[in-house]
């Protein structure tokens, strides 16, 4: 679900020379160990309840009313994404390369690293809470802060015109690195997913609804001739919530199905990873946006 819904990925990677040509700036999350466990089980958490929650709809031996849906939704799902995302704000930092060397400035602190005492750069195998990098020094010790990144490999190229470790480049070439460039080039905006799951859940939401006045009140506005505006509209807002949650899910799963995909092809053939990326988005997307009414049209079928 978080990853549907935007959230998991660190800010969008800006990069910029200053007047001196030497003053190059990164947006990242600068995560202590600790914080990055937490967000990284609080995402696990909110991603594991979708298939969860799906299949407990699918599979209801008893009727699950709006209100239950919502409730479950906003405890198992939207509860610890929230969470996440608000670890992810206190440790939010900008990634500098000054005078030779990397500056991590999170406001209230400030820790400065020569390019040429970071011995070893470590690429986050598993992207949790996102994809990042960890530092290690010549001295043996480790920077307490993990970066997580929306492209690691704009740090890594950075680092490397810097004087950092040459090993750099060849990090361009990691799996992890890779997934996470073909994942930011295909990231999305907040308004594509207001569209998506907000606009769009109208299609299955205003026949779905009418059928359940046809039903319940014997015409498409019998609530509303009968108990008024406030009660009608009351009924539609639940019963638009619960079809964009519904939406959310069926989602979610296959967003989940089509990172595992993307990753899978990033340490199994990392120069397909792009291409497969590109089939997988375009794969969710149909799945969406024609699965939907297909589903919604197989539904009013007699057979």
């Amino acid at each position: 679900m978080a990853a549907e819904l935007g959230y998991g990925g660190a800010p969008e990677s800006t990069r910029y020379a200053g007047d001196s040509g030497k003053i190059m700036t990164v947006r990242a999350i600068a995560y202590p160990r600790i914080w990055r466990v937490a967000a990284a089980v609080l995402i696990t958490i909110s991603g594991a309840s979708v298939p969860v929650m799906l299949g407990a709809v699918l599979t209801r031996t008893r009727p699950i009313t709006p209100q239950m849906l919502i409730q479950a939704f906003s405890v198992l799902a939207i509860a610890p994404a929230v969470a996440g995302w608000l670890i992810e704000r206190a440790f939010a930092a900008r990634l500098e390369i000054k005078d030779g060397a990397l500056v991590i400035d999170r406001g209230e602190a400030r820790v400065e690293i020569p390019c040429g005492a970071i011995a070893r750069i470590t690429p986050w195998v598993i992207p949790l809470p996102g994809s990042g990098l960890s530092l290690g020094l010549r001295s043996g010790r480790r920077v307490r802060y993990g970066l997580h990144l929306a492209d690691p490999s704009v740090v890594l190229e950075m680092l490397t015109r810097a004087g950092g470790p040459q090993s750099a480049l060849t990090l361009l070439q990691h799996p992890s690195v890779v997934y996470a460039r073909a994942k930011h080039r295909a990231r999305w905006r907040w308004y594509h997913l207001v569209f998506k799951f907000v606009v769009f859940a109208l299609v299955p939401t205003l026949p779905l609804f009418r059928v359940q006045q046809l039903i319940v009140w014997g015409d498409p506005f019998g609530q509303y001739y009968l108990r008024g505006l406030q009660p009608y509209a009351q009924e539609f807002g639940l019963y638009w919530a619960q079809v964009a949650i519904a939406l959310v899910l069926y989602a979610g799963v296959w967003r989940g199905l089509a990172e595992a995909a993307a990753l899978l092809a990033a340490w199994a053939a990392p120069s397909r990873a792009a291409r497969v990326r590109q089939v997988a988005e375009v794969g969710c997307s149909v799945l969406y946006y024609a699965g939907v009414p297909a589903l919604l049209i197989r539904h009013f079928l007699p057979w």
